[in-house]
This record gives structure tokens, sequence and C-alpha cells, in this order.
């Protein structure tokens, strides 16, 4: 099992971005050799690319390209997977620094000993500038808002099951994440954002009928803030460590198997967090809900629907202040669906919509909140085993209590991809 505040249910639609328009649909020939290539030319229209508020927001055309690589090998009883995508997106609108350059590297090392014990190795390496592609598992995570610099994201994951007996396994791991952004100053996304997560987790699964397994489990996360700059942009200055803190988790899960082609899976439990660095007035510690539930269904040969909801504690990109007191972090729930759905044998279509709800723990009376809405739209037609054309909507709104913080964003996206 993957760590609590990223399940698999949400790792599925944050490898989609989010925004369907970015979806891209593997092809055939990606699918069934070990190796592939490909690139992609795209142009796009961008209404609000700095996603900045209204009266501010500044629109552009422009054109994508983006060559990936992807290998998987199969050696005995393990696999190696590795990939390579490469992203440039040229704004016309921009005179100066006209363009985006990202880089996205994943590798996987998945080995099973025999069947009863396998162990997962996994890291993704990210520099980009747009929230969606820093956060794989989506918005609930921060920042919501671009940042004009680049910035640096590393997750690394290890995890060892065991199946002790037809219905009893555990499942140890330790997941390692860190957030290194390139802005610098005081109340930049550096001193904001950059920080070290670590995660410890186990857990027990009983497998209490044939197409059930129950489990529970046990996780300790610590976030180390590594910013050198004051959280506040004026004096006194305010050490990001103020937000440290360590938290444990306590959950209890079903996975269940309706058929072959509907399943749940779902996780609910507490989260005990202590604030380890905190200032004299701001709360020592918080106790909150963590729940975590999808549903999937296969509906047809190509076709799969999910939807899921999830709720959680998770760091913010706000640093608010209520006499010099600092926004610690903020409570989200977010809920999505997901469908890909295969319209003839050449032509496919995606969709994607999550609504997330987030209450800033700020010390301040009354709650400030940000409501924030993401939907995408594509289909892709696969003229050969070698070439597909997509055509692709994405849609981003951010209703915020805080101001000059809410934005609408719309993008639409048309090119061809050529796969070898």
């Amino acid at each position: 099992m993957n760590k609590i505040l990223a399940s698999a249910s949400m790792a599925a639609v944050g490898a989609l971005g989010l925004n369907a328009a970015d979806t891209q649909i593997l092809s055939p020939l990606e699918t069934g050799k070990p190796w592939s290539i490909s690139a992609g030319l795209r142009g796009f229209y961008d209404d609000n690319y700095a996603m900045r508020p209204d009266g501010a927001a500044r629109e552009s055309y422009g054109f994508e390209v983006t060559p990936s690589a992807k290998f998987n090998i199969f050696h005995h009883q393990t696999r190696y997977s590795l990939s390579y995508d490469y992203i440039m997106r040229y704004f016309e609108d921009r005179v100066n620094d006209s363009a985006d350059h990202s880089h996205l590297v994943n590798g996987a090392i998945n080995h099973r000993f025999n069947e009863h014990h396998k162990v997962d190795l996994s890291n993704s390496f990210v520099v980009a500038r747009e929230p969606e592609l820093l956060e794989p598992t989506g918005p609930t995570t921060a920042p919501i808002l671009r940042s004009d610099s680049n910035n640096i994201n590393n997750r690394a994951s290890a995890a060892y099951t065991a199946d002790w007996t037809s219905v009893l396994s555990t499942v140890v791991g330790y997941g390692n994440t860190i957030y290194d952004y390139d802005e610098s100053g005081p109340g930049s996304y550096s001193a904001i954002l950059d920080r070290m997560q670590h995660l410890i987790s186990g857990s027990l699964r009983f497998r209490v009928a044939s197409s059930t397994i129950a489990s529970v489990g046990y996780q300790f996360g610590i976030v180390d803030y590594r910013g050198k700059d004051s959280l506040a942009f004026a004096a006194p200055f305010v050490s990001p460590n103020v937000r440290d803190n360590e938290s444990h988790y306590l959950f209890a899960g079903l996975d269940h198997y309706f058929n072959p082609t509907l399943n749940f899976s779902g996780r609910v439990g507490v989260q005990l967090t202590d604030y380890t660095g905190s200032l004299p007035g701001s709360p020592d510690d918080k106790t909150s809900p963590y729940a975590d539930g999808s549903l999937s269904w296969n509906y047809t040969t190509g076709s799969t629907l999910q939807v899921g909801v999830r709720h959680e504690r998770v760091p913010t990109d706000v640093a608010l202040f209520n006499v010099g007191l600092p926004t610690l972090d903020m409570v989200s729930t977010a809920a999505y669906v997901l469908v890909r759905h295969q319209l003839t044998a050449k032509l496919r279509a995606g969709f994607t919509a999550q609504y997330q709800h987030s209450t800033f723990n700020d010390n301040i009376p009354g709650d400030l909140v940000d409501d924030y809405w993401t939907l995408g739209a594509n289909v892709a037609y696969q003229f050969n085993q070698y070439i597909a054309a997509e055509l692709g909507y994405a849609y981003d709104n951010l209703d915020s209590d805080l101001v000059d913080r809410g934005f609408d964003r719309s993008r639409v996206f048309l090119g061809v991809r050529f796969t070898y």
C-alpha cells in the first residue's frame, strides 16, 4: 500500500495531471514492447498563463514540444522501468523568458523474491514551474498557484510486502519527498515551501473473504521546512521552522472486488499532528480525521470510470499572519471523477473533474477557505501505430477568501504525437 497521504486512487488521477487536456493516452506501440520513444507537437491558447486574479490576467498563444523515452525491462523476477519527459512551452506574449522548460524523470525497480515476498522501489524527479507537474498526486498539496522560477521536486519510496499466510500479509515502507523552490527572499515560495518530508509506514492486511481485504496500519510523518528567508515580507524575521511538524496516523482500510470489473478501496483514520517549532500563541497540536476512498469500474473494453474523495491535512503556500502568527497548514477535502472511454478502435476520449475545499489553519477567528475546481477533456485519434492526433481543453477556477488570490484559467490544445 502506498502512503496514506497519496493513495493509489489519487495517484492515478495525479498521473493525468488532473487536466485531461494534458493527458497522453498510451498508444498500442508503447504498451507492446520494452521501450519506446515519442515526440509531441501541440499548439495552445491559454487565457491566464500566469494564474493571476481578474484584471491582471494575461493571455497567450503558443506551442509545446514534448519528446520522451520509456524503458521497461524484465529480468528473471525483476522489472526495471525508466522514463524521461522534456516539455518546452513557448508563450508568444512573454517578451523575456518566453519558454518554460520542464524535465520529468521516473524510475522504478520491482523485485519478487518468491511468490510471498516482494520489494518495490521508485523515484520521481521533476524540474518545473507549473504546479500540476510539481505535484503529481494532484492539487491537494501546495502550491495551487504557478511559480515564475524553476523548482525541484523529488519523491523516493520503498515498500516491502510479505504474505505470511493465505490470509495475513504485512507492508512496511518509507517515503522521502524534497521540495526546492528557486524563488527566494522574504515571503517567497522558497521561504514558505522548501522542505523535506519523511513518512514511515506499516500495515497488516487480512483476507476476510475471497474478494475482500481488511487492513489496519500506522504511519509516522515528519515535515522539516528548510527555507532560509523569513516567512514574512516585513520585519521581524519569522523562521520557516515554526511550521515544522510531526504526525502520527492511525487508519483502517477495506478493499473489495465486487466482480472482475468493479472494485472499491477505502481508508479512514485519524491524524495527530504536533507542531514542533510553533510560536507562542500558535497551536501546539491538532487532531483531524483522514479519509480516502475510490470506486473503479472497467465498464467495457478500453474504458474506465473512477470516482473518489480524500480528506487530509496538508502544507499550504499561504503564510498569513495574525499578530505575527503564521498559517501552519490547511485541511483539504477533494472529490474527483476520471473517465477514459474507447469510442472506436482508433478514437479515445478522456475526462477529469475535481473539486477541492480547503480551510487554512491561520489562528484567525472564522474560517478562511479556498475552493478550487479543475476540469479537463481530451480526444485522441490513432491514425496508425506511430501517429496520433490530440485535442484537449482544461479549465481551472480558484475562489479564495484571500485578496488577489482567486483566478480563472482556460486552455485549449491541438497537436500530434509520433511514437516509435
